[in-house]
């Protein structure tokens, strides 16, 4: 649930007494064949504890059918492992030192162990170790001729570019594989040595937590489970894809026998993943990425996948990538465009294979996430027993690209992993004008590797998209709407002066009404925001998603590229801005994430910061029965279920944000068969600017009352550092709020606004014994429901705070059958708590004037409407005094279109006919002001 931290430390992945075994993988059923270790899995806790203490919350009695036998930090360094929480939270971390290798002995399944680890509410997810495949296929291994065996170099332009750099001096690339032969006469000379360490004396002599890998290091041994040693090289022939990939990476050149390689005499740092019995899986090659950062490896080689797309993998990458380091991956030889990983992790540069003709591979996988293509098919180079035999597949077309950037870098050692990319990706040969490949158009990458081109930088230019914003009224993206599309673009290379960019789509459902910016000059390493462009979206089903590109180019470089992006349509939760604020209104009950994974939403974002992880409503009579949305381990109930989707009410774009949904609770076991209206309402008036209302409008559905009702938010905030927060209660506000502990600079809060009985719990699952501490389960959930004020704060009596949450509810409260009770929040931030305290008042003065004044819409007939019939338009006044009164219709953008009434009314129902035949065909909204309130209602003209 926190805060990505920064990491400098080392790490190791321990191995230990496990067997191999192919099962269906948890949670995929389409990954049925995928392979892992079993008693064994990777867990990342969402925050830092001391060893023991982790070793004692995994062995507590929930789960006394599981035996943990070892838990062990990826990272090694025995320095930082020594440090307590709190030191470790100060140094520069990235997150990869929540990370953990549990060992463990069950009867249970693995499945069944994984959810059992993941009750607690402290792991952010628990997953098995797996194994990755390789990507070669060994080919005939006789061959006659040794005239133009490695034709490949020739196609890629590798004697051209030697021409102007003749090697990579020394650039360190790591071949995360099978294993390397150390001995071999064609690469033992380019073997990367661990220099600060003294070989076989048992001593880990540079402290990197590693003992005696002075050749590299074997993280799977002799057989599974045999444990890691110092010696990566391979043991026969059936293990030798690593051997053959060494080669195309760096074999030794000059050197009067064998092979050439384009890098010529690039460091290659030896990482096995793999085990020796076993040829066809490499079970640990994430933590031989994390090994090669450590080791200092500038490129990093993954001829491997998997079709696991695993969080502790692009966790992995986001560390590599942070450190520096350019991670090349084979695109997969499924021959399909399904992604496999880590080739699809973002930031990572996917090759595909083509034949010396430049045509597809049949096997070759592709992609938009493809970045290059390069020979792949009939390659010969080393291979165990110190010879030479041809493999194919995209396991060679990767370290092929690998050796060329080591090249490039060579030549140009000032660029960044992402410009070296760029580089190699712009130079590339256009190879769509084949006919075989015109069915694969921009999923071969840019096309084809050009090691010459690559190496000539001063003509290659390329730009990068780094965000897209939307501008879209609806906040939804729906059916309907126009948006606007705009892209923070980052300048990766050199000058441009002339640069267009265009938006297009793959999608049938979208149409690009404006698709064209002229850019102009754009310097180096400079972003710019260019865009609105203009789209409409029609006929989308519900959070359908489609697929968009930006195309840049520029005639005096020559340039044009594209780049793809995913948006999802017509969703049924609305990202919005009000003043300071960014959240989202969902359809089920939550605020600032429509979904328990957090990825579907804004959070709660107060001057770009993002305060929240989790806020969601919570709804019970007892221990038994509590509806809700609401985190349970590290999954939650998901009882509520969307009747109407989230909508906005008032679209004139200077009048408040008014919007709502509809939800019941039909998903729970023991639902009470309610049905509620969630409305998110904020003012436009900077005196308002900091805090939103939610209100939730509690309809009994059922043929029989409910009484000794709790209605409330479970709230978790994460103000800055998320483990040293403190929370407190403000009775007299009816004000719960967190801030960070000896920091309190920035401070969120939620009030309740309408007059029930207030009821304040604060929890946290650092604290054991702890309501937070463990499952949050639906007992526990009433207990924080109904137990008035429990406590003042939590978190003060702690030198640094802790992880906090709490809920704040109304209740008890009776609903008779048919009855409806409204529970209404504020949800505000700032920069102290006297702003906080202010955001109160004003919200309590704005609400309640809304309830008592607000005009009403009370009827449209008929709706949907024809252009060629007046529909009846009834409106209540409530002011007391004669009021003034404006009625009309607006477009979706809050352009007038008719004024239907305008003048003054006293109190009381209105009919009114609207003249509709001057309209085109589409969706309009009905907007009453009266007094200064507004009302509007939305009608579809067909």
């Amino acid at each position: 649930m926190k805060e990505l931290y920064k990491l400098i430390a080392f790490f190791i992945f321990l191995s230990i007494n496990v067997l191999l075994f192919a099962a269906t993988p948890p949670n995929s059923a389409s990954q049925a064949q995928e392979v892992y270790v079993p008693n064994k899995l990777i867990v990342k806790y969402k925050s830092i504890q001391p060893l023991t203490q982790l070793s004692r919350s995994v062995n507590a009695p929930k789960n006394k059918d599981i035996e943990i036998v070892d838990v062990q930090p990826v990272l090694r360094n025995q320095e930082i492992r020594t440090l307590s929480a709190s030191n470790q939270l100060n140094i520069d971390l990235y997150d990869i030192n929540r990370i953990y290798e549990i060992t463990f002995k069950s009867k249970k399944s693995i499945n069944a162990v994984i959810e059992s680890l993941k009750a607690d509410e402290n792991i952010e997810y628990a997953e098995p170790v797996y194994a990755a495949k390789t990507f070669a296929t060994p080919n005939d291994p006789y061959y006659t001729s040794l005239n133009d065996f490695q034709s490949y170099l020739k196609k890629v332009r590798a004697p051209e570019a030697w021409n102007i750099q003749d090697n990579a001096n020394g650039i360190i690339v790591a071949v995360v594989d099978s294993g390397s032969e150390l001995d071999h006469p064609d690469l033992a000379a380019n073997i990367y040595i661990n220099t600060g360490e003294i070989p076989d004396d048992g001593i880990d002599n540079d402290g990197d937590g590693f003992i005696d890998n002075y050749y590299g290091w074997d993280f799977g041994g002799s057989t599974l489970g045999s444990g890691g040693d110092k010696d990566p090289s391979v043991k026969s022939k059936a293990a030798d894809h690593g051997v053959h990939v060494s080669g195309l990476v760096s074999a030794v050149t000059n050197n009067g026998i064998g092979v050439a390689s384009i890098a010529k005499n690039a460091k290659l740092l030896v990482v096995k993943v793999g085990v020796d019995d076993d040829a066809e899986n490499l079970y640990y090659g994430y933590q031989g990425i994390m090994y090669s950062v450590l080791k200092g490896a500038k490129i990093i080689n993954c001829s491997w996948g998997s079709s696991v797309k695993s969080s502790f993998g692009q966790d992995v990458i986001d560390y590599a990538i942070s450190k520096g380091c350019l991670v090349v991956a084979a695109a997969g030889n499924s021959g399909n465009e399904v992604p496999v990983y880590p080739a699809a992790y973002s930031g990572v540069l996917a090759v595909s294979n083509v034949q010396l003709n430049d045509v597809k591979s049949s096997s070759s996988s592709y992609g938009y996430h493809v970045g290059i293509a390069a020979p792949g098919t009939g390659i010969l180079n080393t291979v165990f027993g110190k010879a030479y035999d041809y493999k194919s597949g995209t396991s060679m077309a990767c370290p092929l690209v690998s050796s060329a950037a080591a090249l490039v870098w060579a030549k140009y050692p000032h660029l960044s992993p992402l410009q070296v990319a760029e580089v190699l990706k712009q130079s590339a040969d256009d190879i769509y004008n084949i006919s075989e490949n015109q069915q694969y158009i921009n999923k071969l990458g840019t096309g084809r590797l050009n090691v010459e081109r690559a190496l000539q930088t001063t003509d290659i230019v390329a730009v990068k998209q780094e965000k897209i914003i939307l501008e879209d009224i609806s906040g939804a993206l729906n059916n309907g709407a126009e948006v606007n599309i705009s892209a923070e673009l980052l300048n990766v290379l050199g000058d441009i002066p002339d640069l267009v960019v265009e938006l297009g789509t793959l999608s049938s459902k979208v149409t690009i009404l404006d698709n064209r910016q002229d850019v102009g000059f754009f310097l180096s390493q400079s972003k710019k925001t260019v865009g609105n462009f203009k789209i409409k979206i029609n006929g989308a089903a519900e959070n359908e998603e489609a697929t968009f590109y930006l195309q840049y180019s520029s005639n005096s470089k020559n340039y044009q590229a594209k780049e793809y992006f995913t948006l999802k349509l017509n969703r049924d939760f609305i990202n919005y801005q009000a003043n300071a604020i960014n959240t989202t209104l969902s359809s089920n009950g939550r605020l600032g994430y429509a979904n328990a994974e957090a990825t579907e939403g804004q959070g709660f974002r107060y001057k770009g910061n993002n305060m929240l992880y989790e806020a969601s409503l919570m709804i019970g009579t007892g221990p038994a029965q509590v509806s809700n949305n609401t985190r349970n381990g590290d999954n939650a109930d998901e009882d509520f279920v969307k009747k109407q989707k989230a909508e906005r009410k008032d679209q004139e774009v200077n009048s408040y944000f008014n919007a709502s949904s509809v939800f019941t609770d039909k998903g729970s076991s023991k639902k009470m068969d309610i049905e509620v209206t969630n409305t998110h309402i904020a003012f436009p008036d900077n005196a308002n600017k900091n805090f939103v209302v939610v209100e939730y409008d509690i309809k009994n559905s059922s043929t029989s009352d409910l009484t000794n009702v709790y209605a409330g938010m479970f709230v978790d905030w994460d103000i800055n550092n998320a483990e040293k927060n403190v929370t407190r209660i403000d009775q007299s506000n009816k004000l719960a709020y967190a801030y960070e502990a000896n920091v309190k600079n920035l401070y969120g809060g939620t009030a309740l606004l309408t007059k029930q009985k207030l009821n304040y719990y604060p929890l946290s699952h650092m604290i054991q014994g702890d309501l937070g501490d463990g499952d949050f389960t639906i007992d526990k959930k009433f207990t924080a429901l109904s137990s008035g004020i429990y406590k003042e704060s939590l978190g003060e009596n702690y030198v640094s705070g802790v992880d906090i949450m709490y809920v704040l509810s109304a209740g008890p409260f009776n609903l008779k059958k048919g009855e409806s009770e409204k529970v209404a929040f504020m949800f505000s931030a700032g920069n102290n708590l006297n702003q906080l305290k202010g955001n109160v008042e004003l919200a309590q003065t704005n609400y309640s004037n809304l309830e008592i004044n607000k005009p009403q819409i009370s009827s449209v007939y008929s709706n949907p409407v024809s252009v060629s019939l007046q529909p009846k338009i009834t409106i209540e006044v409530k002011n007391h005094e004669k009021s003034a009164v404006d009625l009309a219709i607006y477009d979706i953008l809050g352009r007038k279109m008719q004024t239907v009434f305008e003048g003054n009314l006293n109190k009381g129902e209105f009919t009114f006919e609207a003249d509709l035949r001057n309209l085109s065909r589409g969706v309009y909204y009905v907007l009453f002001t009266s007094a200064g309130k507004k009302s509007s209602f939305k009608i579809m003209v067909d």
